[in-house]
């Protein structure tokens, strides 16, 4: 059994919604830059991803048309988003009219995107967890029958001893009294 083909799946999702959260939160923090390091206006990205073949995994499901591998990003790519103008006459970017030219982005649309990414890097999480869960049962199958049951009763002496000693180590402390304390104790 190779969970790795599941951990990698898993894993590039997981890479993707990182790369989905952080091109978001470029957008988001431009969203009111007049100008870029080089003096154009900034342009909205957005990721683009496509899936990615496993060629080990490929051979395995060729017979149901089922290739999987996870996903890929392709490419980071500016979008066509019409530029906004806001009348902020006395912003130093201003026009000659007071007209002030910031990015096309969309705050909503950008909170989407980011909502979006967190429960696909959540769910990406929860399968990895999932193949993880899976892999340790699959270690453990057998783990406690084959012990004899000499070895088991050995072992729980060792735990009641280890219970008893660290009680004797460390004592319960005693619960702590306020009564006769206070602005009222002294009536």
């Amino acid at each position: 059994m190779d969970y790795y083909t599941a951990f990698a799946i898993s894993g590039s999702g997981m890479a993707v919604e990182k790369l989905r959260l952080d091109v978001t939160a470029v957008n988001i923090a431009n969203a009111n830059s007049t100008r870029g390091a080089d003096g154009t206006l900034y342009r909205p990205l957005r990721v683009v991803t496509s899936m990615r073949v496993d060629p080990r995994f490929e051979d395995a499901l060729r017979a149901y048309g089922v290739p999987l591998g996870g996903v890929q990003v392709d490419e980071i790519r500016p979008t066509d988003a019409a530029p906004r103008v806001l009348y902020e006459p006395g912003h130093p970017d201003a026009d000659d009219r007071g007209y002030v030219t910031v990015p096309g982005i969309n705050p909503v649309t950008e909170m989407v995107s980011l909502i979006v990414a967190t429960r696909s890097y959540q769910a990406n999480v929860v399968a990895l967890n999932a193949a993880k869960f899976m892999a340790q049962r699959a270690l453990e199958i057998g783990g406690t029958r084959l012990a004899s049951p000499k070895s088991q009763a050995s072992a729980s002496c060792r735990r009641r001893a280890w219970r008893r000693s660290s009680r004797a180590r460390s004592p319960r402390p005693r619960p702590i009294s306020l009564r006769g304390w206070g602005p009222r104790s002294r009536r």
